[in-house]
């Protein structure tokens, strides 16, 4: 979304807030605060609770990478404790199941499902039909995956395994919602390993949807529950198949740090990343 803390917040400024009825999700009632004047950058005393099931399967160079910036945090003031939300793991399943949904509202549904008291874009609902009708075999293998599966259980079971799915969500977010009353937030690795290689271009369909899907574990928790989460670039590694002979800066890859919130806790999600961002800078500084 950007590159710093600050643009993030400056930019949420302008997306958050009401929006003149045109999504239904919004609140008319929630005063959208000044996220990027609100930023101290304060660790002394946050309790951060260090999910065990968002690490542990983590590649070596990710894990050293989270335990240098939680000692750096914890020299800042922070307190970082291990915790366990043992659900955390079953979120692929949902998520997967969850994505039939999506076949529902963008592909059904021409990218606006109905009965939803909002602004409909009849325009673009009228290109997306035209273009799938006549483009269908352009869009990505995922797409066509995630088509196939979604009118697969509408006709075995007219998605109630979708609806089924929909009530663990309350279960899920329950789970991360006990945690946070102890802790201000949750962190984990972004993703539990570096960027992987570009996936070769003859792949077969099953190879490309594994590829595009394979490093949500620690994201799409999140996409379920609804919880403010935010990734920050904490180091850079080394790939696991890089050479041992050729290791240098331009070989290492970025390693980021997710942390997650209450709902409506933007403004201590971002100032929580705006004080490790300040803590790698001047990590940085010093080791130049």
């Amino acid at each position: 979304m950007a590159s710093n803390v600050t643009d993030v917040a400056k930019l949420l400024e302008v997306i958050a807030g009401y929006d003149g009825g045109r999504d239904h999700r919004q609140n008319p009632h929630v005063t959208i605060p000044k996220y990027s004047q609100l930023l101290k950058g304060d660790l002394t005393g946050v309790k951060l609770g260090y999910v065990k099931e968002g690490y542990e399967h983590a590649t070596p160079g990710v894990k050293s990478a989270m335990a240098d910036v939680i000692t750096l945090m914890t020299n800042c003031g922070a307190v970082v404790e291990e915790v366990s939300i043992p659900l955390h793991l079953q979120c692929g399943p949902l998520f997967t199941i969850m994505l039939a949904s999506f076949y529902r509202s963008m592909i059904e549904c021409n990218v606006q499902p109905p009965g939803y008291n909002e602004l409909y874009c009849v325009s673009a609902m009228q290109h997306f039909k035209q273009a799938f009708k006549s483009r269908a075999h352009d869009v990505s293998p995922t797409i066509k995956a995630v088509s196939l599966f979604g009118e697969y259980l509408k006709r075995k079971d007219g998605s109630m395994l979708v609806g089924r799915t929909m009530n663990c969500r309350s279960v899920l977010r329950r789970a991360y919602n006990d945690m946070l009353e102890k802790y201000d937030a949750l962190i984990m690795p972004t993703i539990p390993f570096v960027a992987a290689k570009l996936p070769a271009a003859e792949l077969t369909p099953a190879e490309f949807v594994k590829q595009t899907l394979f490093n949500t574990g620690n994201t799409s928790p999140f996409n379920l529950s609804g919880h403010p989460a935010l990734t920050i670039n904490v180091g850079n590694v080394p790939p696991e198949d890089a050479d041992p002979m050729k290791l240098d800066d331009a070989t290492k890859l970025p390693v980021g740090l997710q942390i997650v919130c209450k709902h409506y806790e933007e403004v201590k999600l971002l100032d929580i990343a705006f004080g490790v961002e300040k803590i790698m800078a001047q990590g940085s500084k010093s080791s130049s």
